[in-house]
């Protein structure tokens, strides 16, 4: 009997320290069709860059409204959407300059790495 226990305990144990693969952003496109041209730039909280990857071939730009107004996919190649990717880089370099802690580098381009890239 205790043996039967004991057994049941380390399967339990064990399937709750198994974990799966993160599905949550990468398993296929956040972005169902091309996206809006244009949003108001006021309302805009964190931009994300998406690059291609094996699961979805096209970038995917997508933009945090303030308020929890929700998310946006943007086309990226409309030229508003190319000017907020180009502020965002903007800003963030300004803020790495004047940062008196360590900060993560902005490694990533839309032609690099295939993890998401925000901006706030």
């Amino acid at each position: 009997m205790k043996t039967i226990a004991a057994f049941a305990l380390l399967a339990c144990l064990i399937a709750v320290g198994v974990k799966g693969q993160d599905r949550s952003s990468r398993g296929r496109c956040l972005c169902v069709d091309k996206g809006a041209n244009m949003v108001l730039v006021k309302n805009i909280a964190k931009v994300e860059i998406i690059p291609p990857s094996p699961s979805c071939r096209r970038h995917e730009i997508i933009v945090t409204l303030k308020n929890g107004a929700g998310r946006k996919c943007m086309n990226p190649e409309s030229k508003f959407t190319q000017n907020v990717i180009i502020k965002a880089l903007e800003r963030r370099s300004q803020q790495k300059a004047h940062s008196t802690t360590a900060s993560v580098p902005l490694k990533r381009t839309m032609t690099s790495s295939s993890a998401p890239t925000s901006f706030k």
